[in-house]
């Protein structure tokens, strides 16, 4: 039997803070990779 509803995704992202003093760039880089995750499956 098929439904004919969307499917909902959730994101979840996550950075150890405990590295994010030792490599600044990193904090971005979670964030970053999620919003571009969202933006694409928002398509779907």
């Amino acid at each position: 039997m098929l439904v004919n509803t969307k499917a909902r995704i959730g994101i979840f992202s996550i950075a150890l803070g405990a590295y994010l003093p030792q490599f600044p760039s990193l904090k971005s880089c979670p964030r970053r990779q999620a919003t571009s995750s969202a933006q694409r499956t928002s398509t779907w």
